[in-house]
């Protein structure tokens, strides 16, 4: 998807959910007490249609680790192959998304084309792969969402994966590779770290095109980083909204 296309849905998503941080939908929503156990397990989950080749998807609500180290819900959505999973398990893909907003009903799992934004994922499901995609903290769950916060993504990106492994036909694989780009690429590469250290094995990360705030300071430039996108998005409106006036706004003249 092109950056331009991608900036301005991005831009009207947080524009129509301005000011709101509220979980989206009763799936989204769960009692705090709820996030309490082990990152990475299953608070509930629903089949939803659509999926490519046969594959069965489903929308999930999980466990994850806040900023704070507290215990946080994360959504997001698993896409498994047909068929009965190999001895040890089917391979996984985390595929982490690019930007797509900084509000809950932002979130990918919540998007009408769910299945077109996931870059080759026809490619995953013919090949056998089990597709982890996380919305991210804040993101169809309660806000704020930590934009382009590193540690953030990544713990989201490896409990999807442990997700994943323990639904029906995944038959608990634990290798996998990250693959993202823009802030799916940012994503992917603190997820390689973070994976060194996890329970999966992760073999391999991709990254096209990676968002990389730079520096020490990586928290206050993923807030900065939030507040500029917050700035462009009202800029990207009030332009739509000029280019969408100006054709109706036009008079004929008669010589």
């Amino acid at each position: 998807m092109p950056l331009t296309f991608r900036l301005i849905l991005a831009a009207l998503c947080m524009f129509a959910g301005a000011g709101v941080a509220n979980a989206q939908t009763d799936f989204y929503r769960a009692p705090r007490s709820e996030a309490a156990g082990a990152p990475g397990t299953l608070v509930r989950q629903e089949v939803i249609d659509g999926a490519p080749l046969g594959a069965t998807a489903y929308r999930v609500l999980y466990r994850s680790t806040g900023l704070d180290n507290k215990p946080i819900l994360v959504s997001g959505v698993v896409i498994v192959p047909p068929g009965d999973a190999p001895p040890g398990g089917r391979p996984i893909v985390a595929w982490a998304h690019p930007t797509s907003g900084i509000v809950p009903r932002c979130a990918p799992s919540l998007a009408i084309f769910l299945f077109e934004q996931i870059q080759g994922l026809r490619s995953f499901v013919r090949d056998g792969y089990v597709v982890a995609a996380t919305d991210y903290p804040g993101l169809g769950t309660e806000g704020p969402h930590p934009y382009l916060v590193g540690t953030s993504e990544a713990r989201a990106v490896i409990d999807s994966v442990r997700v994943a492994g323990s639904l029906p036909g995944a038959g608990g694989g634990k290798k996998f590779v990250v693959w993202g780009h823009s802030q799916g690429g940012h994503a992917a590469l603190f997820s390689g770290g973070a994976g060194q250290g996890a329970k999966q094995n992760i073999v391999s990360t991709a990254v096209g095109q990676a968002h990389l705030p730079a520096g020490r300071s990586l928290r206050f430039l993923g807030y900065l980083a939030y507040a500029l996108t917050m700035a462009l998005a009202i800029l990207a409106i009030i332009l739509l909204v000029l280019l969408g006036l100006g054709p109706r706004s036009r008079r004929a003249t008669v010589s």
